[in-house]
């Protein structure tokens, strides 16, 4: 019989596709085998190739050197020291609430006599002397006594509280807060209230300086001594 060249050559490709199978039987989907055409074959032989896997696309990135890196990250200093203001404000804003509490909670004294304010002699049994004279007083004995230097001729005389009243500023200048919330501290005076007989004053000492406190009674508020 009459065997076409077409056929043979097919029988041959099969031939040596077992042959490659039984040589190597751990062949992976990457391996080739070379296969031999035969030379009275006509027939083409198409082998498809596996497809290459395509790596992941990387994303661009720029490099940073060391010191650029360090300068991203958050400075531990400059938190703490932000801790440590946070802290210490709150601390001064308790201190003063508390502070503020306790001045709204105290009574208003019958004594009012402070060392170093100006006061007024208003006793007329003294004498043209020492009556309606401005005097400095130097020191509080007995709660209402006080020892009273004359500022015009320098003499001293000791008197009771009600020999004496308050003196009032002009605008600008120093007083002391003498009963009240604000006792004891010093002030500098904005504003007379003549028809109300009040001041306003800021606070010029303590933790409340900077306060700005209205309407303080002339007879709360006298003004402090100075040289000038």
């Amino acid at each position: 019989a009459v065997v076409s060249t077409q056929s043979t050559g097919e029988k041959m490709l099969l031939e040596q596709i077992e042959r490659a199978k039984a040589n190597n039987t751990d062949t992976g989907p990457s391996s080739s085998t070379v296969l031999q055409r035969a030379e009275d074959s006509e027939e083409k032989v198409v082998f498809a190739m596996p497809k290459s896997i395509r790596p992941k696309k990387v994303e661009p990135a720029v490099e940073m050197n060391a010191l650029q890196e360090e300068d991203l990250k958050p400075s531990k200093s400059s938190s703490k020291s932000k801790s440590n203001n946070k802290k210490k404000r709150s601390a001064i804003e308790e201190l003063i609430a508390e502070n503020e509490a306790g001045k709204k909670q105290k009574k208003k004294k019958d004594s009012w006599l402070a060392k170093g304010i100006v006061v007024k002699i208003i006793a007329k049994d003294l004498g043209k002397e020492f009556y309606k004279s401005k005097g400095l007083i130097e020191d509080v004995f007995d709660t209402y006594g006080a020892k009273v230097k004359v500022i015009k001729t320098g003499k001293r005389v000791k008197l009771d509280q009600s020999h004496l009243e308050t003196v009032i500023p002009q605008v600008g200048r120093k007083i002391m807060i003498l009963n009240g919330a604000y006792e004891g501290s010093q002030a500098i005076l904005d504003k007379l209230n003549v028809e109300h007989f009040t001041v306003n004053v800021t606070i010029s000492s303590g933790i409340c300086k900077g306060r700005t406190v209205p309407d303080i009674p002339y007879e709360d508020v006298s003004k402090l001594y100075t040289n000038d």
